[in-house]
């Protein structure tokens, strides 16, 4: 005969008043932040004045290959990923300066491995994969809109992470269309997009926001969540993790770890060295066709006092394009060895792609602004409009 559960009923109501409970809290504590932050949101202006940002030093390049987005298994959920010994093992065999460890919501420690640590983390609980990467700080933004995130509250996070001296990326863009190209020109002082990413590239969404405005870097990463089977042989991991390693990345490109990372030109690799160069834009975001094909071997990359841009391959020649307002193409050279591009006058920005070696490198934009309005914050709070 049918009977109800009077006990197991209770207990039901109860979670379900605890979950909407949970949503109105959110939704509420979502409309509060929005409506404070609805001023911050503000347009950018097109690039303009007599002077031009370049953010690279001259001389020949000291380029230091770092990895600066990856996942370990320190976080409870993720206890099945490789150990920080494992990925920094795994990086170094492949000839990397450095790794930066960066979990979500929590700032893993390298430093007894590699002998210096940039703390890192990957902010954003939410649901719709809002993700930011933070590099430089020691302290973690809570991320108080899981379920409703709204772009004040973005703004919001990324003020918070400015006040505790961050270099801020916005990760994988188009991963679960999670930003929209004009939600992000409104958001300011993030430093970086992650335009090459495993989740697909977004180039054009560079271009978009520099012809907004918006003085932004590039950045690509592995956003490395498992390695290949390849390199996991190398490491031995034990038998019962590689086995849930392999349903994890089943079907997923072997060798798609190694493949997207940075180039730190500095004479060595730490922790202050990373961030300054990344602060300035002093490095170079590489994505290679496979792992194992060797590193583009750039010499030069400058600007002088007349605006005109070197650049210099070492070894065999290669393609170099150059890129300005709306996207449009100034410049596109096959096969040589270095060229001497002057900045034309009517443009507010030039950006160049280089492809050498079997690889795909974008630098980082050369802007115009105006005398006594720096157009780079990193680790303040600071508007360019």
């Amino acid at each position: 005969m049918f009977s109800i559960n009077f006990g197991k009923l209770k207990y039901t109501k109860i979670l379900i008043l605890i979950f909407i409970l949970f949503i109105l809290s959110e939704l509420i504590i979502n409309i509060y932040n929005s409506k404070i932050y609805r001023s911050e949101l503000r347009q950018s202006n097109r690039f303009s004045g007599d002077k031009i940002y370049s953010p690279y030093t001259s001389g020949d390049k000291k380029w230091k290959k770092v990895a600066l987005h990856l996942h370990s298994d320190r976080v409870f959920f993720s206890f099945v990923r490789h150990t920080p010994e494992e990925i920094y093992r795994g990086y170094i065999n492949e000839k990397y300066s450095g790794i930066v460890i960066t979990d979500y919501m929590q700032i893993t420690d390298v430093s007894s491995i590699q002998g210096w640590n940039l703390p890192g983390y990957e902010w954003g609980c939410n649901s719709k994969k809002r993700h930011i990467l933070t590099l430089g700080s020691n302290t973690v933004v809570p991320d108080p809109f899981p379920i409703f995130s709204r772009s004040e509250n973005l703004q919001w996070a990324i003020d918070q992470m400015k006040t505790k001296n961050s270099f801020t990326v916005i990760n994988h863009p188009y991963l679960h269309k999670s930003f929209s190209k004009e939600e992000i020109a409104e958001l300011s002082d993030y430093n970086a997009i992650e335009v090459i990413s495993v989740f697909g590239n977004s180039i054009e969404l560079l271009d978009y926001l520099l012809t907004r405005g918006r003085p932004v870097f590039a950045m690509s990463t592995d956003d490395l969540h498992y390695f290949s089977d390849s390199v996991v042989k190398e490491l031995k991991t034990p038998l019962w993790k590689n086995k849930f390693q392999k349903l994890a990345r089943f079907q997923k490109e072997n060798g798609e770890s190694m493949k997207r990372f940075v180039m730190i030109d500095a004479q060595k690799i730490d922790s202050d060295s990373i961030f300054k160069n990344l602060c300035s834009g002093n490095y170079i975001s590489v994505e290679k066709l496979h792992m194992y094909l060797p590193d583009p071997d750039i010499g030069v990359i400058s600007m002088d006092k007349n605006n005109v841009i070197h650049i210099s391959f070492n070894g065999v020649p290669g393609n170099i394009k150059v890129t300005g307002e709306y996207g449009k193409e100034l410049f596109n050279q096959f096969s040589v060895k270095e060229i001497n591009f002057p900045i034309p006058e009517t443009e507010p920005f030039v950006r160049v792609t280089l492809f050498h070696n079997q690889a795909m490198v974008l630098l980082n934009p050369f802007f115009r602004y105006k005398e006594g309005e720096f157009p780079i914050s990193c680790g303040e709070k600071k508007r360019i409009l």
